[in-house]
């Protein structure tokens, strides 16, 4: 009897291993990392917001509501609510990569978001005046040009900077509502990365010492040609 007790634990004790794992794995969305210069493991800080619940989430892979996503206001279908966050000294982008995730067409795609913007303050005078993304988002997420999650409730979104590499310390997010189902709405956010900046192009030292002996040559044949010219 106290043989089957124990087989009876072990095999309940396998059971709940595996289920942990499934949840774990359910928690994490592909593709989000903890190295990026937005991660809150960077240091980012939220220095104002609207949102419901847990901003800070946006900057983190895990932790806190629903292990990990952001709620935005619920302000109604179309309304905007934003973070403003602070990295710990002023970092260098090349855009962004926005992670998000809906409650699906079943549920009217409540929490999905229409539109996404970042802005930067450049200057550090508390005017988040440059533009660094402004990118319209179908609710329907699986219809979303670009996007690269393979669930269509997530949104896996790679966006440029639209003024090239640009550099902050201060940075305001926005999100639109894209969705009305209510009482439970508000856009979901679940991670803000941020790309490294865009490599500039330099001439390859071959290149350049190419150049340079073209430009060479060039010179000696002019000197040749002058000198010919006056014999």
């Amino acid at each position: 009897m106290k043989s089957l007790i124990k087989l009876g634990s072990a095999i309940f004790g396998v059971v709940l291993s595996l289920a942990t794992i499934e949840v774990a794995k359910a928690d994490i969305v592909p593709g989000t990392v903890s190295t990026d210069a937005f991660d809150s493991t960077q240091g980012t800080v939220i220095t104002n917001d609207d949102t419901i619940i847990d901003p800070i989430n946006a900057f983190r892979t895990s932790g806190g509501f629903e292990d990990g996503h952001t709620l935005m206001r619920n302000g109604g279908l179309g309304s905007i609510s934003f973070i403003e966050f602070a990295t710990a000294s002023p970092v260098t982008i090349g855009g962004v990569r926005l992670f998000a995730h809906n409650d699906g067409e079943s549920s009217g795609f409540r929490r999905a978001m229409s539109n996404f913007s970042l802005f930067a303050d450049t200057n550090s005078d508390s005017v988040f005046e440059t533009v660094v993304a402004n990118q319209n988002i179908n609710p329907n997420y699986a219809l979303q040009t670009g996007n690269n999650a393979a669930l269509p409730e997530n949104i896996d979104l790679t966006i440029p900077s639209l003024v090239g590499n640009i550099t902050a310390q201060s940075w305001r997010l926005e999100v639109t509502q894209g969705s009305d189902i209510q009482p439970f709405e508000g856009a979901r956010l679940v991670e803000l990365d941020a790309l490294p900046p865009i490599p500039t192009s330099v001439p390859e030292p071959t290149c350049a010492s190419g150049i340079a002996l073209v430009g060479a040559l060039g010179a000696w044949i002019n000197r040749k040609q002058k000198a010919f010219k006056c014999a």
